[in-house]
């Protein structure tokens, strides 16, 4: 891993007038720390006008797993099952219709097979119109929304049998970076036109000597830390890894590349403080920072020191078309609610606003449950996550909240169903 950043840049020799550019970004200044410091309640009606809940329908052929994540492509939420379902089912890929949480088809299926894919985690192209899978060998599958499978294609250098972070057009878009692999964390941007040449490689975070490298030496106990992002039923995380007494490694789970609703490409190295939009054939241009007082864990410490309890880390990242929404902890992993926010940066107003991520974002639309973002789909929704469990503990400590009538019959069910969608817009 840790020679590919070298050997793509050295790669880009043709290609280069198949990138376009684009127009200067405006840097933007997330002030985290002062929001924090003086958290404010935060209110469903500052980041949408309407709420409906949409409860995915239920059936043997169609659990959603215990591990699962949530895309949205186009009018569809498309589910991919990691884990296992109660009917002992897993790694499928399951759309349902936004509109009223239909189960319309499975997308795809796990296996050995030239139509199979490895893992259920897809990358779409920039319109939404097609699915990306790692199939067998360095092959990629592609399929429709619909189900429709539309070819493989081999994958080649500079990663081979990997799943781009993005597809613009025909160019795939790579995200190479490094923690736990390499003692000086970096993060490079990838482009790979359909032929398999490199048309750009662009670093965005340049490694750099360091000063004291980490020394790896031998290795006895390993222990894998996790902790979860901070809006309810987070579609994201952190990971580490802590190697007998050394300072441990970290890093999100999230790939450090992604759409923006404009169409951009953004990306951001883990606890770094600087948010780059990239694109082939242009220099990554800043376009927002964070300022966290100097009381955050940086990318440079990663490795070289564990996290302590008042360095201030992002766990949770959901950009829309005028916000950036925001987890963040101070520490590692602490339920303690006076240490863990949840919030927005205006990029209209660039005002920054936190709450305790206990309060969440109330909901002053319908006065049932707060509101957490977890993902936010193309045409500008806001879109968070329920399960009957959440819905029935806040029950139980609001005997008096008044149920949606939306929400009834997941309230009522005797066997678990599949989680609601609540979408805000």
């Amino acid at each position: 891993m840790k020679h590919l950043l070298y050997a793509a840049s050295a790669a880009v020799a043709v290609a280069a007038s198949s990138c376009s550019g684009n127009d200067d970004a405006v840097m933007g200044r997330i002030d985290v720390a002062s929001a924090i410091s003086s958290p404010s309640e935060l209110k469903v009606s500052d980041i949408g006008k309407t709420i409906r809940y949409v409860p995915l329908a239920t059936g043997d052929s169609f659990l959603v797993a215990n591990r699962w994540k949530l895309r949205v492509v186009g009018d569809r939420a498309v589910v991919c099952n990691t884990g296992s379902s109660a009917s002992g089912a897993g790694s499928s890929v399951l759309a349902f219709d936004l509109a009223d949480g239909r189960f319309l088809n499975h997308i795809g299926h796990a296996g050995q097979d030239p139509e199979a894919y490895r893992r259920p985690e897809f990358v779409t192209d920039s319109k939404g119109h097609t699915l990306f899978f790692r199939g067998v060998g360095d092959s990629l599958v592609r399929y429709d929304v619909d189900g429709r499978f539309l070819g493989a294609a081999p994958t080649s250098f500079p990663a081979a049998g990997q799943l781009p972070a993005a597809v613009v057009d025909t160019m795939r878009v790579y995200a190479l970076t490094g923690f736990m692999e390499v003692p000086v964390p970096y993060l490079s941007a990838v482009f790979v036109g359909p032929s398999g040449v490199v048309a750009d490689s662009l670093p965005i975070v340049r490694r750099a000597a360091a000063d004291d490298p980490v020394d790896l030496g031998s290795i006895g106990g390993i222990t894998v830390m996790k902790t979860p992002g901070l809006m309810r039923n987070s579609q994201q995380g952190l990971s580490g890894l802590k190697v007998d007494a050394r300072p441990a490694s970290y890093r999100s789970d999230d790939a450090p590349l992604w759409y923006t609703p404009e169409g951009d490409i953004h990306a951001m190295l883990a606890f770094s403080d600087t948010i780059f939009s990239v694109g082939c054939g242009r220099e990554p241009q800043p376009v927002m920072v964070m300022d966290f007082g100097g009381r955050s864990y940086t990318a440079a410490d990663n490795g070289r020191r564990d996290i302590g309890d008042d360095d201030l880390i992002v766990s949770d990242m959901i950009e829309s078309s005028d916000k950036l929404f925001l987890g963040v902890r101070k520490g590692w992993r602490t339920d303690d609610d006076e240490r863990n926010f949840i919030g927005y940066y205006d990029k209209v107003s660039g005002t920054t606003r936190m709450t305790r991520a206990a309060d969440g974002f109330v909901d002053d639309l319908t006065g049932f449950m707060p509101f957490y973002p977890v993902v936010a789909a193309p045409d500008g929704s806001l879109i968070g996550i329920l399960t009957q469990e959440d819905i029935l503990k806040w029950i139980e400590e609001h005997p008096d909240a008044a149920v949606p009538q939306q929400l009834q019959a997941v309230v009522d069910s005797e066997e678990e169903p599949n989680p609601v969608l609540v979408i805000l817009k």
